[in-house]
């Protein structure tokens, strides 16, 4: 069975739609959305794929980063499938990046976002909560929309920009999908008593 691909937002999701059949969710965005549909989709193998703020000010618009884990608070989530998927996205072509993705409860901005930086190659709002209740979480794919500390007016032009790479991502995803080797089903175990 194919992993579900999750995306946050609405223009996340139809971007992606335009590049692959697999099935694409649109889970809503920040942590308490992300943690009720990870909680409705907790059997199913699920990659998070969207847009992401830069924290490291060498990447740039239209970088994709693969995360390696993704730490919140809370934890982070180990993710297992990195190398073949990073093989896969810079086979298509795609400026790759590979190194942890940072879950925050709001947007990173300013200190905190300078902060970070070192820390984790892209700060979002949903991946460890959507990646955190998965019992195969498999990956997550972070399009760089900007590597700004300040939100400004060019800040549209480059989510637009990280948007547009979001088909070929998937038509990567896609590809990648099928090669690789299936993960067997969960087995549920009657409890004894």
């Amino acid at each position: 069975m194919s992993p579900l691909l999750l995306a946050p937002m609405r223009a996340e999701a139809r971007a992606l739609r335009r590049g692959t059949a697999l099935t694409v969710l649109r889970t809503g965005t920040g942590p308490a959305r992300s943690a009720r549909a990870a909680a409705r989709l907790a059997h199913r193998e699920v990659v998070v794929v969207g847009v992401g703020g830069g924290l490291d000010p060498l990447l740039r618009t239209g970088t994709v980063v693969v995360a390696s884990e993704v730490r919140a608070a809370g934890g982070t989530v180990e993710l297992s499938e990195v190398d073949g998927l990073a093989t896969a996205l810079r086979a298509a072509g795609l400026d790759v990046a590979v190194g942890p993705v940072h879950s925050d409860r709001r947007l990173v901005t300013g200190r905190r976002r300078t902060a970070l930086a070192g820390h984790a190659l892209v700060a979002d709002t949903e991946s460890y909560w959507l990646l955190g209740g998965a019992v195969r979480p498999v990956a997550c794919v972070r399009v760089v929309a900007d590597t700004d500390h300040l939100v400004d007016p060019r800040t549209l032009l480059r989510l637009r920009s990280a948007l547009s790479r979001l088909p070929a991502v998937a038509r990567a995803l896609t590809d990648w999908a099928a090669r690789r080797d299936p993960v067997p089903p969960l087995r549920l175990l009657k409890e004894v008593r």
